[in-house]
């Protein structure tokens, strides 16, 4: 596989909901190329155990003193298959998992307005703002995309891409060729539309 993951669980609550987890990423199973770790808190749940809200610490080596940011992280609208329909993502620069996190960069709101029935995102909004309260908009995406309902994989995303002042940017249709056996895209192509629908 293109990927390989070290998941640790640590403390779990009464519920079995983990709490505190890492998560270390590798290249390949042989773990010989760390790509990061995540420190991992999972603050709430619902009743079915989907998390709410979580902290996600990102450190460049397996030592906690390379911290790449802060995320807290917010999940709403979840339906009764686990579905999320808002996430609220706020990002810091510096400060600890488990206290205080300061230096602000920005902030990321995921709308996903319609699943199949795989859980698949089929329409998605991302759209980024420069402050915590998401008054100033940096830029925004909206996209469709469509799987292949015997294997659950994507076939095709199209992506429209939004500046600061929302004003068009392009289109990008990725269409997706080939799969490996663990489900990683290994041919796809990607062709790019102006506002006219125009292939550049």
């Amino acid at each position: 596989p293109q990927s390989y993951q070290l998941i640790v669980n640590r403390v779990f609550d009464s519920d079995h909901n983990v709490l505190s987890q890492q998560v270390q990423n590798y290249t390949d199973s042989s773990k010989g190329l760390l790509l990061d770790m995540q420190e991992i808190r999972n603050t709430s749940f619902d009743t079915r155990g989907n998390v709410l809200s979580q902290r996600v610490a990102t450190f460049d080596t397996l030592d906690p003193s390379t911290l790449l940011d802060i995320k807290v992280i917010t999940n709403e609208g979840i339906d009764s298959l686990g579905n999320v329909s808002k996430t609220t993502i706020l990002k810091y620069e510096s400060g600890s998992i488990d206290g205080a996190h300061s230096n602000f960069i920005d902030a990321t709101v995921i709308q996903t307005l319609k699943f199949d029935l795989w859980g698949n995102a089929l329409e998605q909004e991302i759209t980024k703002y420069s402050d915590i309260g998401k008054a100033t908009l940096l830029d925004r995406q909206v996209i469709t995309s469509t799987y292949d309902v015997v294997r659950s994989r994507a076939t095709t995303s199209t992506i429209i891409s939004y500046n600061s002042l929302n004003q068009f940017i392009d289109k990008q249709l990725i269409s997706y060729q080939a799969y490996d056996l663990y489900n990683n895209v290994i041919d796809q192509t990607i062709t790019r539309f102006d506002i006219l629908d125009n292939a550049i």
